[in-house]
């Protein structure tokens, strides 16, 4: 398991506290993915246990 803070489920950063904030990372698009982001799921990739589960 990763956590990324502040970091929100479409992979964000969130900037701020608040449902507000989670929000404004929805449509738009120049945020970039969150610092991390790409390296976490290169990782869980190539990782051998979780292609086994797939």
């Amino acid at each position: 398991m990763v956590i990324l803070p502040a970091v929100s489920h479409v992979m964000k950063r969130v900037e701020g506290e608040g449902r507000a904030a989670n929000l404004a990372t929805y449509g738009n698009p120049d945020l970039k993915l969150a610092d991390g982001v790409v390296a976490a799921i290169a990782a869980f990739m190539s990782d051998p246990e979780t292609k086994a589960q797939r």
